[in-house]
């Protein structure tokens, strides 16, 4: 058995799909091996520098990671519980069809601009839902600032 990490478990590229009628959005077919779990976190999430907000999809185990966070807030702190009060509004579970689709709550798809297409980004360890519009000022955003991003980000591994 290899140590080697499995590049297929994880969310990588990007997909545009459809959004139905009633909100639904389907994942990609590459995604199938990492979305095993029937329940997965949506958190409308802000970029602040692009001034627009996107759709967080959270599977359980990072979910988990954002509560254990949140649950080390003091309710004396006060921006601590702002946040805590942000995050537990525009936060909501959605429960994944056998057709590995998710239905989007209307106001997330509202505050996010999404309507009838939704591009799904990969983020290596949660994804990301995106109106095509903003995804587009997105791309030009982080091609204006990636040497700035991957200057920032340690060295690979050497092999």
């Amino acid at each position: 058995m290899s140590n080697e990490p499995d590049i297929a478990l994880g969310f990588y590229y990007e997909f545009e799909h459809g959004v139905d009628d009633k909100r639904r959005v389907q994942t990609h077919m590459r995604w199938k091996a990492n979305l095993n779990a029937p329940h997965y976190v949506l958190v409308l999430w802000p970029h602040f520098d692009l001034g627009c907000q996107y759709i967080l999809v959270l599977p359980p185990e990072k979910h988990a990671e954002l509560l254990s966070e949140l649950q080390q807030v003091s309710v004396g702190d006060t921006r601590g519980m702002s946040l805590k009060r942000i995050i537990g509004r525009t936060t909501e579970s959605v429960t994944m069809d056998g057709s590995r689709r998710f239905m989007l709550p209307k106001g997330m798809t509202d505050a996010a601009g999404i309507t009838d297409k939704a591009v799904l980004l990969g983020a290596v360890d949660t994804f990301e839902i995106w109106s095509p519009e903003r995804y587009q000022d997105l791309m030009k955003y982080e091609q204006l600032h990636a040497k700035e991003l991957y200057g920032s980000f340690s060295k690979p591994v050497a092999t």
